[in-house]
């Protein structure tokens, strides 16, 4: 801008005025109330799950504000609001915490603006760091029906290893029986499997031979529990196989059918391996054999529970192929199934033999390329072998592991190696490659780890939260860093020393991720290191080219003594650097006592934040935030069965004045408190009476009401200022028009900022301001009237010697309507009383 605007509440001389080049805007106090309205900008200061820190960013409506913040708290899987910031909150040492005192969605639920600017809080502790992990993805199941002795088969970079899944079945075995049983019938046996309910067998008379009373036993099992273990021998075979199969003898209705049988009572057998029931494996016990088996392999899930094969970070180029000796097929994983964190194709040989004693050709490609054929000869070394297949392909395509292990890759993202011939089949043995592989590994592409990650240590105890959605890049593997807080933010999460943080607790869509924390992560911020962070957002919206230069009034998602006292001076220096006349919405504690709230001088009371720009909102208000109300109790501290929470009123009377008309009073009937459903349920706050809100009036308290027929208001549009001190000052609409009118003439009058000082130029700018301030009267059309008279003075405060040295004062003076406050109905009703209408005397 060419010039600066200024605004003064007084007349601070002409030496002033000719400082620097500016229009000057003199906010005068008025001689009498006036009323009026600003304009419609609101601006919300709190914390968010996603986007820009200590940024005004304007928000375009409901979906590009959770495009660019989030919602409430992130969605795993199909669940929302995990881990939202800001649960739980204290201020100023209350021994109580309040939910929610700091969350913006949840303090803007409910609520409609017709211009938001919304600024986000950085309560961050620490950062981590992400790189891109080479990976294979396998099926979700709830359990894999696998059998005993099935291999799962890995290369990630050394050669092949295996992780063979075990189970045997538990099998009791008795000693010789006595038979024929001499059984008269009734006699019973309680026998058991695996976890199933204990069962009673009950023999009939005919149940004589080994083979009559296993058939009994069977049938009452309902599978082949019981077999011939030997001469007269009984064993039985559990259902299950693994560690948690069992077989046992239970109790016997007497002794002699133990005895018949060739059993104790009370004995058992388990079962063996290293999972639980071979036939309904866990993703959990795919995790601990395979991880226990393959060194540097980890395995994960993604957010739809797709287990997930990850080689451990190294470098770029890492890669991960499933072996062909695969046969754990249940799990989704199929032979030379391959991944890297590159995109590039790898296959490793098996152990080979150098030098060569076979000659002959190898013909291999990769990718869409055209297949090369290379010729080896006898004694080649490994070296060799190596040279020549790079010279063939046109790129180093083969590279040595180790002194009998060979590599071969491909150059494209996405791409693919393949052995499709040679003329020598020992040849192929000794280079320890087989015709017929190919590898085709996906494509790595672009795209985003969102915020709401959750990382935590090796033990799952102290768990962290990204706070901004990362834009990762197919063509760097890492590291991207991103600001972290506690998942639960509460103010109780401890720190971690660096290093600590080393896994995702659900694996990220776009791929797998390695994570760590380079340096340490802090506890839970202090609520004075809370506050000092939103002094920072308070401070970016003061820099004159942002979008906050055109907010109107602003209110902040966390309440403190802190908050509130740096809200009021940011509107108080934004109205004066020319930025917009700005106003703050401050609000009590939950629960504030209302003697406390009305207190003169003592914070958090009104008296301790008079300003003609403050509105003091008390009581809050109870609203109904439907992602709780689909949550219920299991969404945790903070949430409720109902959906309907204690927040602040303060938004509430923001969406008021950015709505309505700028020539009404907020304290009248509007539809934008809908969202208002009572007042806090706090102690504190109920039953108030008239009286109350007389003295909530006179004390400077915007104070909100149920009314009994038209539901929630303001009963009282009015400023913090004291009444009685101020009474000028008293009305919210007078400082919103003035700021309306003052702003609008000013941005009229930059254009002439500078220019040559004519008459006609002066006459034009005079011109300017009465055609606007005439639009506002509109003469002939008094539907649209919106101030009562006007003046508009150039003799008064001008001279000859300031005309000439570059000043130009225009005075102006503007008388706004008032609002219909008290309407009096003074009626006279009886039979005897005197009028002037009646209906006529029938004929």
């Amino acid at each position: 801008m060419s010039v600066f605007i200024r605004r003064f509440n007084f007349d601070p001389g002409n030496d002033v005025l000719l400082e620097i080049e500016s229009v000057n805007i003199l906010d005068l106090e008025p001689p009498s109330p006036i009323a009026g309205i600003g304009t419609g900008t609101a601006m919300v200061v709190g914390e968010a799950e996603d986007g820009p820190f200590e940024t005004p960013v304007q928000v375009a409506g409901t979906t590009d504000l959770v495009q660019q913040f989030g919602s409430i708290g992130y969605t795993y899987g199909s669940v929302p609001a995990n881990n939202p910031s800001a649960r739980s909150r204290k201020a100023d040492g209350a021994l109580t915490p309040e939910y929610w005192n700091g969350n913006m969605l949840v303090q803007l639920n409910a609520k409609r603006y017709r211009s938001l600017i919304a600024v986000r809080v950085d309560t961050s502790i620490g950062s981590v760091e992400f790189k891109r992990q080479a990976y294979v993805t396998g099926v979700s199941q709830f359990s894999y029906n696998m059998e005993p002795g099935q291999v799962l088969q890995a290369d990630i970079g050394a050669g092949l290893v295996s992780a063979t899944f075990t189970a045997t079945a538990a099998v009791l075995t008795g000693v010789a029986g006595v038979f024929p049983t001499l059984f008269v019938g009734g006699e019973t046996l309680t026998l058991g499997f695996d976890d199933e309910p204990n069962f009673t067998v009950t023999f009939l008379a005919t149940d004589q031979s080994q083979a009559q009373v296993i058939s009994r036993i069977n049938a009452a099992a309902g599978f082949t529990f019981a077999s011939i273990g030997g001469v007269d021998i009984t064993s039985f075979t559990s259902f299950r196989r693994g560690a948690g199969a069992q077989s046992r003898v239970v109790s016997a209705s007497a002794v002699g059918v133990l005895t018949a049988l060739g059993l104790t009572a009370g004995t058992s057998a388990v079962g063996t391996g290293n999972v639980y029931d071979i036939d309904a494996v866990k993703y959990s016990e795919l995790k601990t054999v395979t991880e226990l088996a393959i060194a540097g392999l980890k395995v994960e899930q993604d957010s739809s529970g797709n287990p997930r094969l990850t080689k451990t970070f190294v470098a770029a180029g890492d890669y991960l192929m499933v072996g062909p000796g695969t046969t754990a097929l249940a799990f989704g994983f199929t032979p030379y199934q391959e991944g890297s964190n590159d995109g590039k194709a790898y296959l490793l040989s098996t152990a080979g033999t150098f030098p060569l004693t076979q000659a002959g050709t190898v013909t291999l490609g990769v990718d869409e390329e055209n297949n090369v054929t290379v010729a080896l000869a006898i004694a080649d070394t490994q070296a060799n072998v190596i040279t020549k297949i790079n010279a063939a392909a046109g790129f180093t395509m083969a590279s040595s592991v180790s002194g009998t292990l060979t590599l071969l890759q491909g150059r494209a993202n996405g791409g693919q190696v393949r052995i499709t011939g040679s003329s020598n089949a020992l040849l192929m043995g000794e280079l320890g490659f087989v015709v017929g592989t190919t590898v085709t590994t996906p494509a790595v592409v672009s795209g985003t780890i969102p915020a709401g990650t959750e990382v935590t240590n090796a033990a799952s105890t102290v768990k962290f939260v990204t706070m901004q959605t990362l834009d990762v890049l197919a063509t760097n593997v890492g590291p991207y860093t991103v600001k972290v807080r506690h998942a639960l933010d509460d103010g109780t999460g401890v720190a971690a020393l660096a290093g600590t943080i080393v896994k995702t607790t659900l694996g990220v869509d776009l791929g797998s991720f390695w994570v760590l924390n380079p340096a340490n992560i802090g506890a839970a911020l202090t609520e004075l290191q809370i506050d000092a962070q939103y002094q920072k957002a308070f401070d970016s919206t003061l820099v004159l080219n942002s979008v906050a230069r055109r907010a109107n009034v602003a209110w902040c998602a966390r309440q403190s003594n802190s908050t509130r006292r740096a809200l009021r001076l940011n509107v108080i220096r934004a109205s004066q650097i020319g930025m917009f006349g700005r106003m703050a919405a401050l609000r009590t504690p939950m629960n504030t006592k209302k003697l406390a709230a009305r207190s003169n001088v003592a914070e958090p009371g009104v008296g301790a934040y008079r300003s003609e720009r403050v509105i003091y909102c008390y009581p809050q208000a109870a609203s109904f935030v439907p992602i709780m109300a689909q949550r219920g109790l299991a969404g945790g501290a903070g949430f409720t069965a109902s959906g309907v929470i204690d927040i602040g009123a303060d938004g509430f009377i923001c969406s008021i004045l950015s709505q309505l008309a700028p020539e009404e009073n907020p304290g009248q009937e509007t539809p934008f408190l809908d969202g208002v459903v009572g007042l806090e349920s706090g102690a504190n706050v109920q039953g108030f009476t008239e009286d109350d809100y007389k003295l909530f009036k006179s004390s400077g308290i915007c104070a909100l009401r149920i009314d009994d027929t038209s539901g929630p208001v303001f009963q009282s549009g009015i400023t913090s200022v004291d009444p009685l001190v101020n009474p000028n000052l008293v009305r919210i609409s007078r400082r919103r028009m003035a700021d309306f009118i003052q702003d609008s003439l000013a941005i009229r009058m930059k254009k002439y900022g500078k220019k040559l000082n004519r008459a006609a130029r002066r006459d034009a700018a005079v011109s300017e301001i009465r055609d606007f301030l005439n639009d506002l009267l509109s003469p002939g059309r008094p539907e649209f009237q919106r101030i009562d008279g006007f003046t508009v003075d150039t003799r008064d405060g001008n001279t000859p010697a300031t005309i000439a040295a570059g000043l130009f004062r225009i005075l102006v003076k503007v008388r706004t309507l008032s609002s219909l406050d008290s309407i009096v109905l003074a009626t006279t009703v009886g039979e005897s009383v005197e009028v002037e209408e009646v209906i006529p005397a029938a004929a």
